[in-house]
């Protein structure tokens, strides 16, 4: 609002105004970061025409689901669109590194019990029809706990508050050693043997990265420093300035180290490239790895990683996006390709990832949706896994939920899947009896199936535990049609929803066990 006084004036009461800026200017690298109305307050900001300023504009429906692409075109007449291409800096590579989760059965069942809360509390809140900011606080804390456990379940089971009064919990959870931390430091030590001596770890949440440091610590303190990766800082909120300063340039000073990132602290303003002239290619950090948790805005990832690659930077820059395939991290980034295509909309005019006549730029859908549930084995389903076990109904058709029950067929490719990882030694010890069986193809004890569940897209896949609510009768199988929903803002996280008031919000909505489409 400030902002917006400092452009329009002061209503003088007398119908005249005092002050104001006859000529404003919004410069900005990122002006849409998840939806059409961030529009709204930046014409806000510097006082534009009205109807820049009227979240009607920007949309073609009441619930401003959609963009205007009228409205779009307008707007551009007033900008001039200048890319980082006329710095002529080196290109950048991004891959995306899949990981095992690697959690116990029973870890993998809270993990599943989270979602499942989750996707009920989704439910509910769309059947009320509007989205309190309690039900969404508890819905993103739900998220974040699911992301917790891939680091740390005792984190996860015991909150980010506990640990930072009781700072030994950082300790012991550093010496359980999940899938997320062994693929990291397997990344950061594959880099390193590349010659990248400098190395960037961006991550949301402050614990998962203090949780990482010290294990990445003992894992160095053993053998003879061949799993050392060097001397580890961190940049994060809790530091005064002048400690983020002297982090920073302890960082670009040592042979070889890694800088753990906080995305909110760090994200923007920061610089990490060498103004040394003759700086030796060891001295630059030309790599970042995003790991543990994923901002909900695309345009944060890229603000995070142009840390690294501004003017001075005379290598080229290795992004690696850490995702276990199917969890809220893979979600999240599902959602990051509409947000993107939003965003090229209404910069760039391009709508190849958006309707320009309907204005629809939603092609993902919620991110509660887009998560798949662990198996016994404590992994996500693989790719490969999930595609095709289920055919997938058009949206168009009617679907009869009582025809839809898991073939054999279904269950004979699953269980051969499971038989081939065991083959291929890729099972943890608390799959391993039955997967054995299979793969010796024995008769007299055959892999026992565990229920199925839907996933996202028609994809079914074996859970541990079967569930089903009291009073309500489980359907063997949901098939979910393709949702068309964005996700919902970030809050901050309050408090957990109780199973019995999941149970009521349920029955409120009829007691039914499918997720409405969206």
């Amino acid at each position: 609002m400030s902002h917006h006084q400092l452009a329009k004036g002061v209503n003088l009461g007398n119908g005249g105004w005092s002050g104001g800026c006859k000529k404003r200017v919004a410069l900005t690298a990122t002006p849409v970061f998840n939806k059409p109305l961030d529009m709204v307050g930046l014409c806000k900001a510097i006082n534009s025409a009205p109807e820049f300023q009227d979240k009607r504009y920007w949309s073609l429906d009441r619930q401003c689901k959609t963009i205007n692409p009228a409205t779009v075109k307008l707007w551009q007449k007033h900008t001039d669109r200048v890319k980082d291409d006329i710095l002529n800096l080196p290109a950048i590579h991004q891959y995306t590194d899949s990981f095992d989760a690697n959690l116990s059965a029973d870890e993998a069942a809270q993990y599943n019990t989270h979602l499942q809360k989750a996707q009920r509390l989704k439910m509910a809140m769309d059947a009320a029809g509007k989205l309190s900011t309690q039900d969404m606080q508890r819905l993103m804390l739900l998220l974040q706990r699911m992301q917790q456990m891939l680091i740390s379940p005792r984190l996860a089971e015991k909150g980010a508050d506990f640990f930072k009064k009781n700072p030994i919990e950082i300790a012991n959870a550093a010496q359980v050693e999940t899938g997320a931390l062994v693929s990291l430091h397997q990344r950061i030590l594959t880099l390193q043997s590349e010659g990248h001596e400098r190395v960037m770890v961006a991550c949301c949440h402050v614990t998962l990265m203090q949780i990482a440091r010290r294990y990445l610590q003992d894992q160095g303190a053993q053998g003879d420093g061949e799993r050392s990766v060097g001397t580890i800082f961190i940049y994060d909120g809790t530091l005064s300035l002048p400690q983020r300063q002297a982090e920073r340039i302890a960082f670009l000073n040592a042979d070889r180290a890694v800088l753990f990132l906080s995305i909110g602290a760090g994200g923007t303003g920061l610089h990490l490239v060498p103004q040394k002239p003759g700086t030796p290619i060891g001295g630059f950090c030309r790599s970042v790895i995003f790991w543990g948790s994923r901002p909900f805005s695309p345009q944060q990832v890229w603000q995070t990683l142009k840390r690294i690659h501004r003017i001075g930077q005379k290598y080229e820059v290795h992004v690696h996006h850490m995702i276990a395939h199917g969890s809220v991290d893979y979600a999240i980034n599902c959602v990051h390709a509409d947000k993107s295509g939003l965003a090229g909309a209404i910069v760039d005019d391009d709508w190849s990832n958006c309707d320009e006549v309907g204005g629809n730029w939603r092609r993902t859908g919620k991110i509660v949706l887009q998560c798949s549930e662990m198996m016994v084995d404590g992994c996500f389903p693989s790719a490969e896994a999930m595609q095709g076990l289920v055919p997938m109904p058009a949206e168009s058709a009617p679907i009869n939920w009582q025809e839809l029950d898991p073939s054999r067929d279904a269950q004979q490719r699953l269980a051969q899947m499971h038989a081939e990882r065991a083959q291929q030694g890729l099972t943890s010890q608390f799959f391993r009896q039955p997967l054995q069986a299979a793969a010796a193809g024995s008769s007299s004890a055959p892999p026992q199936m565990v229920p199925m569940v839907p996933l996202v897209r028609g994809v079914a896949v074996p859970q541990p535990v079967a569930r089903q609510r009291p009073g309500f009768a489980a359907a063997p199988l949901r098939v979910l049609p393709a949702p068309r929903v964005a996700p919902m803002p970030f809050g901050p996280p309050v408090i957990d929803l109780e199973p019995e008031e999941v149970d009521k919000k349920v029955a409120s909505f009829g007691g039914q066990d499918v997720l409405p489409a969206m």
